[in-house]
């Protein structure tokens, strides 16, 4: 079933991005409402086509909002337009959740020639609302806007770009195209991502990320990582915490790491520049892999690999075993540290910076 969904989820997604290009667009705007959050514990947001921008207003405990409605059609007469009018958005308190939802009609005929691509109403929402409590968004296409909140964000998103900024809470993605962009953010991150390209900076917090496809660049995050990625090239820089790697073909670049470094690989090559005390253990069937240590380093070494080559500082000894090739030893630093690096046929490389 879940397979069946994510499908049908794929072929809407690349309709849409089928429409006619030389459309006429047609603007409403609502009147804004101003509604009292009540005791309200989270605010949930939900709809099908748009757009989200979602701010705090610490010091008030309304929820305003401001809805455009807008579509594009190939005839501004025609009936077509008529989309914009079957919207409907419904607000208020459900038990202990503010809602806001953006409701496609009921009717399947107008459905289905949406889900086709042809004509797609969508709606803009602008909402600014007392934070300190957690907000949930499910907005299947467009964009998704968050800035300033203080309380959890849950975000799920099928196609469109994420933008994430200056959040005090745990945040939690999952999203399938487009982009994402996470900055300054002051609590847990986890993100299951399809084939979105994603950016995260300034993180204090675990980072949990598993994806399949598309880039990912981490800067400046403090605190744990646990990154698996099927195929798509993941970079870190400035991190300092454990971090965790499984990787199948995608290539993994470490660059100013601090803490411990554990992970595997079928055949995507893990590239690390450790910056602190050594501690690190990868092993891949074929991906080669790449470690850069301090000078002061004296950690204790051995590397093998069956089929491959290896590289490694002179001081270190080097012996063919039943294993394959093997380099053992001592660095010649001061500071005690622990490296293992173990390979089928990818090559190993030991580097002293």
């Amino acid at each position: 079933m879940a397979y069946e969904i994510f499908f049908q989820t794929l072929l809407i997604s690349l309709s849409l991005m089928g429409a006619p290009n030389k459309l006429k667009p047609i603007t409403v705007v609502d009147a804004p409402l101003t509604l009292d959050r009540g005791a309200a514990k989270r605010i949930f947001i939900s709809g099908f086509a748009g757009k989200v921008q979602v701010s705090s207003q610490s010091k008030s405990m309304q929820v305003s909002i401001h809805a455009t409605r807008y579509i594009e059609v190939d005839d501004p007469n025609s009936d077509n337009a008529d989309a914009l009018r079957q919207i409907a958005i419904k607000t208020g308190v459900v038990e202990e959740s503010f809602e806001i939802k953006v409701q496609l009609p009921p009717q399947r005929s107008g459905w289905n020639q949406w889900a086709q691509g042809k004509h797609v109403p969508q709606v803009k929402l602008e909402i600014s609302a007392p934070d300190g409590i957690p907000l949930d968004i499910y907005w299947t296409r467009g964009d998704v806007d968050v800035e300033s909140w203080h309380g959890s964000v849950s975000v799920t998103n099928q196609s469109g770009d994420l933008n994430l900024s200056d959040i005090t809470g745990d945040v939690t993605v999952k999203t399938m195209f487009g982009g994402a962009k996470f900055e300054n953010i002051r609590g847990n991150v986890n993100i299951e991502n399809f084939s979105s390209h994603l950016n995260l900076a300034s993180i204090n917090g675990r980072v949990k990320l598993r994806t399949f496809s598309g880039e990912t660049v981490l800067k400046k995050i403090k605190g744990n990582l646990n990154i698996n990625s099927q195929k798509g090239a993941v970079t870190t820089q400035s991190t300092d915490g454990a971090m965790e790697i499984q990787t199948g073909l995608a290539a993994i670049k470490i660059l100013e790491h601090q803490g411990s470094i554990r992970g595997h690989s079928e055949a995507g090559a893990i590239e690390a520049k450790i910056m602190g005390a050594v501690d690190a253990k990868l092993n891949s069937v074929s991906g080669p892999l790449s470690i850069a240590v301090p000078s002061k380093s004296q950690a204790n070494v051995s590397m093998t690999t069956a089929k491959g080559d290896l590289v490694a500082p002179k001081v270190l000894e080097r012996k063919r075993s039943p294993l394959g090739k093997v380099v053992r030893g001592n660095l010649s630093g001061s500071e005690q540290g622990v490296l293992r690096l173990t390979s089928d046929s990818g090559d190993l490389s030991l580097k002293v910076h």
